[in-house]
């Protein structure tokens, strides 16, 4: 289903009750909302991608909040508690999809096992749940295709609808449409999670358990400059949020993503840089404190060696 509305709060969470209760789980939805404030404690949830086409939210799961710029998304798991939370001074537009439950699996399923084995056993595979690191990612161009595709469809733009409706869509050939886009998005995270998965074996040679929670501290460093781009940050703010100490941290951290914090930091900037230089008409000093730089000048320098341009020349390259 897609939702023009978040709905009922105390109905949610009975629908979601009864549906595990009858074992169906929760179908997919896709809500696409524009508000000002809105507060969703402790619902349990799908497999879901939290991210907004506006302005930004916040989403809590195990006692972590995690600002969610406009630029990326966020992944929770599902039958995991979580927390949404807008408050805004002007409204901002979300688009969050929660994945009908064992759909993943499915989709995996389809990418992994072989054809014959899939024809011989097709009703009786039950493969373990996939559980994907709670983490902000960059949105690219690929997945923004997708989601505009379904943002614009007209036969999506529905205002509102019943708990329990699975899709919006008024003839079969539509409701295939947005299985297939859906399809995609699910493969795209799998993507996604085989490339981080890699990361976790460059970790040291240690048990997987252990990698595994390296990586999830990192992981959480890893938001923090994301959502903290635009502040003064420190080693020390992020070795606390990992939970590790200040020069293991570093080490691991550069291990794993190729980059030291600063530079990570540093590379998220100029990215945001770039996003506002082609999707805004900001000054240049706008830009440069709005990413994080106390002057022009400092930014623009910075730039310069990135990309071999201004700031200026790369924005009258891409208009």
């Amino acid at each position: 289903m897609i939702r023009k509305q978040f709905p009922d709060l105390d109905s949610l969470k009975k629908f979601i009750a009864q549906s595990y209760h009858n074992k169906k789980g929760w179908p997919t939805a896709i809500l696409n909302v524009r508000t000002q404030q809105d507060y969703r404690p402790d619902v349990k949830g799908a497999l879901s991608i939290f991210m907004n086409i506006s302005g930004e939210s916040h989403c809590t799961v195990d006692n972590r909040q995690v600002t969610i710029p406009e630029a990326f998304f966020f992944v929770t798991n599902q039958q995991q508690h979580y927390t949404l939370a807008i408050e805004t001074s002007r409204p901002i537009e979300t688009f969050n999809i929660h994945f009908a439950d064992r759909l993943v699996e499915q989709v995996y399923e389809s990418l992994l096992l072989p054809s014959d084995y899939l024809l011989q056993n097709s009703a009786h595979i039950n493969s373990p749940q996939l559980l994907f690191y709670n983490q902000l990612h960059r949105k690219d161009a690929y997945l923004m295709g997708l989601i505009q595709a379904i943002r614009q469809a007209p036969h999506y733009q529905v205002n509102t609808l019943s708990l329990g409706q699975q899709f919006a869509s008024n003839t079969v050939q539509e409701h295939l449409w947005l299985e297939e886009k859906l399809y995609e998005i699910l493969v795209y995270l799998l993507q996604l999670h085989r490339n981080i998965l890699k990361k976790v074996e460059q970790l040291p040679p240690i048990k997987q358990t252990t990698r595994v929670e390296l990586y999830k501290r990192l992981g959480f460093a890893l938001d923090y400059l994301h959502s903290f781009a635009h502040c003064t940050i420190q080693l020390d703010d992020l070795a606390q949020t990992a939970c590790l100490s200040k020069y293991h941290f570093l080490r691991l951290f550069k291990q794993v993503f190729g980059l030291t914090p600063y530079q990570y930091l540093a590379k998220i900037r100029l990215e945001n840089a770039q996003n506002l230089l082609k999707t805004t008409q900001m000054t240049i000093h706008e830009i440069a404190y709005t990413i994080g730089y106390e002057n022009a000048t400092s930014f623009c320098r910075v730039f310069r060696q990135r990309f071999k341009v201004s700031p200026q020349q790369y924005r009258s390259m891409i208009v």
